[in-house]
Parts: C-alpha cells; sequence; structure tokens
C-alpha cells in the first residue's frame, strides 16, 4: 500500500491547485484579460489555499438551498412554510384574528359582534351594552359607532332631534348634518357580523338599574303611595322633587326601611325639596361638593367592573317656569365637575318646569328667553333630553338628562302620585354593592306575650324614677337597652334577607293599582277629557284605600300591644 501514497498526495495536490486557480479566475465585476492569464481589475480581494476552499464550500451551499424545487424540494417547501407562517417563535401560542376589546375572547363571523370606527378593534354587543334594536340600525344604516375606549361620538347642535337619521355620518369627526335615513347603505365605516341564528344563551349577570324619577307634592301624605310604587315597581334609585319635608321629619317616617335617603329640604317654607332614595345594597355616596344653592342634590355610585369611572346621579327641581336664578345655579353645579362629565356617566332628572318647550320637535318651538336659556346649558355640558311623552297635561315638565344616551334604556312615563306623571327608565350598568346581604329582624307581634311586656314596661317605670342624677345621654342609652331587652325576651322574632313585602298591601289593592294603570294606558291612547276624569277618579279612591289599609294595620298593631 506504501507505493501508492506519492500517487495519492500528488492526486491531492493537483485538486487543490485546481480549486485554487478557479478560483483566481473569478471576476465579479470586469476585468482585463491580455492572454497572459493577468487579472488587472477586481474589486473582490484575492483569495488562497484555506481560505479559498472554505470560501468555495460556502458559495456551493448557498446554491444548494436556493436551488430550483425540481432539484431539492423537501428543503423548498419547509423555507415556503417558515416564510408563510409569519410566527417562527417556539412556541407562539393562541392567536384570535378579531379578539374582543372586553373579553379578549374571538369574534367570530356567525357571532353578534361591531368594530369600532376608531380603533378597528371588534366588541361583542354583550360587552359593549348594544341591545338588540340598536344592532339592527348598526347592521342596515351607515351610522358611525365608537367604543367607549376611545371617547365620545360626535357632539354638534342637533342633540335634541328625536330623530336617529343626524347621526348618520361617512367621517366619525364631522359635524353631525341631517341625512336620510331610509335610504342609508350599509357603509365600511359601521363593521357588523349580522347573524339570523340565534346565539347560545349564557349566564349573565344582571347589569341593570331600575329608576324612577317622581314629582310627589308633598309625600309625608304619600307614605303609602310610595311604598305601593316601590312594590310594584321595585326601583334601585328614585329621584325625587316637591317632597315638601323639613328637617323635624325623620326619613325613616316617610321611606321604606331597605333604602338609604339623601335629602335637602327648603329651608325658607314647607314646600320645594329635592331628595335621593338608594337601596341599601348599593354604594353610594353623597356629593355635598357638588351642589349649589339651587334645588339640587348628588350622589355617586362606583360602576362594578370598572373603578375608573363613576356614574353620578343629580335630582334637580325648578320652581316655575320664570326662575332663572335656578338654572344659573345648575349651569354652576355641572361646572363643578370639570372632565369628570366627560369621562363620567352623568344623569340629571327633576321637574325643570318648561312648559313652552316641545321636544319632539325643537326647530319649530318659540320658546322664552329662560327657555333658550335651559337649552343653551344642556347643549354646552353635552346633555341629551330623554322623555318624549308628556308628564302633565301636554306639557313635558320632568325631564331626564344624561351625557351617554347609550348606557339608558326603556324611558316611559306612568302614573305618578300627584298631577304629574313619574319617569320609569332602565341604566345598563351595574354599581357596585354590598357583598352581604342585607338581614332584617322580623317581630311576629301576634304572638307577643303582652302580659309579661306590661309588667317589664311597668318594672322598668319604677327603676326610671330612681335615675333621678343621671344624664339625658346615659338616661336614652339605659332606655334604649331595656326597650330593646323587654322587645327580644317578649316578642318572637325571626331573620330575612332583604326582601322587603309589604303586609297591608293586599290583593285587592293589587287588583285597583291594575285597573288603575289600564285606565292611564287607555286615556293617553284617546285623550278624550272624559276618560281622564274617570282616571283621575280611580287614582283618588286607590290612594284613600292605601292610606286606609295601611293606618288600619298600623291600629291593629297598636291595639295588640
Amino acid at each position: 500500500m506504501t507505493r501508492f501514497y506519492p500517487a495519492v498526495t500528488l492526486l491531492l495536490a493537483g485538486i487543490y491547485l485546481l480549486l485554487a486557480i478557479s478560483n483566481l479566475c473569478e471576476i465579479q465585476n470586469k476585468s482585463i484579460d491580455f492572454g497572459l492569464n493577468l487579472i488587472l481589475a477586481s474589486k473582490r480581494p484575492i483569495q488562497a489555499g484555506l481560505e479559498a476552499v472554505n470560501r468555495r464550500r460556502r458559495e456551493l451551499a448557498r446554491s444548494t438551498i436556493f436551488q430550483p424545487a425540481a432539484k431539492n424540494p423537501s428543503r423548498r417547501l419547509l423555507l415556503s412554510l417558515l416564510f408563510l407562517s409569519g410566527n417562527i417563535e417556539l412556541n407562539p401560542g393562541p392567536q384570535y384574528r378579531h379578539p374582543c376589546g372586553e373579553c379578549t375572547r374571538p369574534v367570530k363571523s356567525n357571532q353578534k359582534g361591531i368594530q369600532c370606527d376608531m380603533c378597528d378593534v371588534w366588541y361583542y354587543t354583550k360587552c359593549s351594552n348594544v341591545d338588540l334594536p340598536m344592532y339592527e340600525i348598526l347592521a342596515n344604516t351607515s351610522l358611525t359607532w365608537i367604543c367607549s375606549q376611545c371617547g365620545f361620538p360626535n357632539f354638534s347642535d342637533s342633540f335634541f332631534n328625536d330623530s336617529i337619521d343626524s347621526l348618520v355620518s361617512s367621517n366619525s369627526f364631522e359635524p353631525l348634518q341631517e341625512a336620510s335615513f331610509a335610504d342609508s347603505t350599509p357603509s365600511h365605516n359601521a363593521h357588523v357580523n349580522y347573524n339570523n341564528k340565534q346565539k347560545r344563551r349564557s349566564k349573565v349577570t344582571k347589569c341593570k338599574l331600575t329608576c324612577l324619577a317622581v314629582n310627589c307634592q308633598s309625600i309625608k301624605n304619600k307614605v303609602a303611595d310610595i311604598a305601593a310604587i316601590v312594590d310594584q315597581y321595585k326601583p334601585d334609585i328614585i329621584l325625587g322633587n316637591e317632597s315638601w319635608l323639613y328637617p323635624d321629619i325623620e326619613s325613616s317616617e316617610i321611606f321604606p326601611d331597605n333604602y338609604n335617603t339623601y335629602r335637602k329640604d327648603r329651608i325658607s317654607d314647607n314646600h320645594g325639596g329635592v331628595f335621593q332614595a338608594v337601596k341599601k345594597d348599593i354604594i353610594v355616596t353623597h356629593r355635598d361638593d357638588l351642589n349649589t344653592d339651587c334645588e339640587i342634590i348628588w350622589t355617586q355610585c362606583q360602576i362594578q367592573n370598572k373603578r375608573s369611572k363613576s356614574l353620578f346621579f343629580a335630582s334637580f327641581y325648578r320652581p316655575n317656569k320664570t326662575d332663572m336664578s335656578s338654572l344659573h345655579e345648575l349651569d354652576s353645579s355641572l361646572f363643578k365637575l370639570g372632565d369628570r362629565l366627560n369621562t363620567n356617566n352623568v344623569i340629571v332628572a327633576g321637574d325643570f318646569n318648561a312648559p313652552d318647550l316641545k321636544w319632539n320637535d325643537l326647530e319649530s318651538t318659540n320658546c322664552s328667553f329662560n327657555s333658550e336659556q335651559l337649552l343653551e346649558i344642556i347643549d354646552e355640558h353635552g346633555l341629551t333630553q330623554l322623555v318624549k311623552e308628556p308628564t302633565r297635561d301636554d306639557n313635558i315638565l320632568d325631564l331626564v338628562l344624561t351625557n351617554n344616551v347609550n348606557i339608558i334604556n326603556n324611558v316611559r312615563v306612568i302614573p305618578g302620585i300627584s298631577d304629574h306623571d313619574m319617569v320609569l327608565f332602565e341604566v345598563n350598568l351595574a354599581c357596585r354593592k354590598k357583598k352581604k346581604p342585607v338581614r332584617r329582624k322580623i317581630y311576629m307581634r301576634k304572638r307577643a306575650d303582652t302580659t309579661r311586656i306590661k309588667k317589664e314596661l311597668q318594672d322598668f317605670a319604677n327603676d326610671f324614677e330612681e335615675m333621678k342624677n343621671e344624664s339625658v345621654d346615659a338616661k336614652w342609652n339605659i332606655f334604649q337597652q331595656r326597650l330593646t331587652g323587654i322587645m327580644d325576651s317578649c316578642i318572637p322574632h325571626k331573620f330575612t334577607t332583604s326582601r322587603h313585602n309589604l303586609p297591608w298591601f293586599n290583593r285587592s289593592l293589587r287588583r285597583q293599582t291594575r285597573i288603575k294603570q289600564r285606565l292611564y294606558n287607555r286615556t293617553k291612547k284617546s285623550g278624550r277629557q272624559c276618560d281622564w276624569n274617570k282616571f283621575k277618579l280611580v287614582r283618588k279612591q286607590l290612594h284613600k284605600n292605601l292610606n286606609r289599609s295601611r293606618n288600619d294595620y298600623l291600629s291593629e298593631f297598636s291595639v295588640t300591644l
């Protein structure tokens, strides 16, 4: 074998020399050859030896990778898949094409979804609080929709136009003008997934607040009426005016015990006055810093799952249509909100006493100077009036103003407890509530030991006469503790949840309430004076029966004791 070593060595040296010579002969740009195999010009540096061999191997490997697919189909397929994938991470995870901006779940083509025209983010209709009627409108018109994260939609001086035509616009920042609603066609600005299939129902927590705006005209004479209304409509928040209360009257004497009451009574006389009654399980704050010298009272509720935003409620009363000072003070109260008027939800309800304003057609309304000032205040602060039905005779006096019309639904006028009708509406937001239900102690008075109660009270009266040297606070504490102890020991009791029932509101009164509601609906449709007279008679008789039933119940309880 040793005799072949020189030949093999010579062969390898020859191959190496050929590779080196071929590398020297490569010219990238332009070279001049005079027949002497000399390179006079070249941008590539001359390489020889092992460096030239390594460079040649790299070029061969590169040409092999990018050769046609017929020569190396598997490697070409691998590179194509990597280029088309768009993501070469080792573990990229799921990436949805259109995730919901609120719950991050994918919005599919067979589901009800809507896309924001400003940020192009998709939302479920339930996550964005878009009801079915509004969804149908968005699906068949060129209406511009903007999500809550991008701010409010267009503002203009046409807020009081009851037609939705004024909101049709191809540019979300262009001043809103009148447009044709019937002839409009879907545009690319409002992207809606329209689905005719019924979506699978999921368990959704109730996210609504029932609110009631009521003009009382002496609520102290209508305690039974208020209790019956609460039992029938179960409002979460009551915005009242003309309470006619004075500070000597306690709220517990008037309002149900499952409500927290915030009042602002008129000091000069026993008329006027505003209040808010909020259920005890709702976390609410009385904002006395927003009040001014007019009859207005503010509260603030934190929105559930959105602690950065709040819901402001205001109950307002304007004494008469010529009162300008109340309007100026209302303007000052709204200015106190500052930037919170743009970043939070605000609802103002009450009796504004502007009978010359025709809210269904403001353009043809010949209003007074005072009413024009009211319109300027509403327009300046970006508010919208939502009540479209008369609340007293043929006039719309009781108003509901808000800076976000998307959160209020089902605004309707119902029969009231005075010459004003009430306004019932729903707010599509859930406020923060207390986690534990309110438990109440209920005394079963019919099973009380009256003989023992009388004996205990007589003994306590004898002991109380001997405490002449005690202070007033000490006497009150002893009186309260002793009386509570007697009730607990002599009257059987039980605990219940926050459900509130009226023992004196019997079946007959419920039937009369339904009859009054039917007569009211019939009278609103017909408008005849004879129907109005009949309705007023039924309302007056129901008021008497409610007071009689409540007084009889209290009298029976006092006689039992």
